[in-house]
This record gives structure tokens, C-alpha cells and sequence, in this order.
């Protein structure tokens, strides 16, 4: 597994969205006092969702959220709930 451009290669065209899973080398804690962001880098996505506490295992499903809602090539029906949600 990797980003070597033999590897990727070998994934189907188009790629509308990566998921990359990986282990954290520093607690939580300390992980979520770097993570703060920066108001800078809130215009480079169209679409984010702060994971919170509450969510606190549903990365895989945020992830896929972001995906889709920061796809241009991926268009949302406005009745459904996350087409509602994105028109926000």
C-alpha cells in the first residue's frame, strides 16, 4: 500500500475522493491541541464537519461525508437529507 504512482495506478479512474486511515503517534489530547486549524485554510474545501466528541468513532462515515460534499462531480438530489444539508 502506498502513494507510489505504480501503486495508484492500479486504482479505477476517476478518483473522486482518498480516505487515508492511520494509527495517531501522540494521545489525543495532545493531538486535538495541534488540530485546532486555521482560519487561513477554511476557504481550501468547500464543505468540512468538525468530528466532536460525540462522534467520536464515526471518522470512516465523516470521511465518506466529506467526499461526497466536497466532490464537484458528485451532485446531490435537494429532496433527500444530505442534499438539504449541503444547500445550508
Amino acid at each position: 500500500f502506498g502513494f507510489d504512482e505504480d501503486l495508484l495506478a492500479f486504482i479505477p479512474q476517476p478518483v473522486l475522493g482518498i480516505i487515508v486511515c492511520y494509527e495517531r503517534l501522540i494521545p489525543k489530547s495532545q493531538y486535538r491541541e495541534q488540530d485546532k486549524g486555521s482560519p487561513d485554510n477554511y476557504d481550501k474545501v468547500a464543505w468540512y464537519m468538525h468530528q466532536s466528541g460525540t462522534l467520536d468513532n464515526a471518522c470512516g462515515i465523516i470521511a465518506c461525508i466529506h467526499a461526497i460534499m466536497n466532490c464537484p462531480l458528485v451532485t446531490l438530489d435537494p429532496s433527500t437529507t444530505l442534499g438539504t444539508y449541503k444547500q445550508r
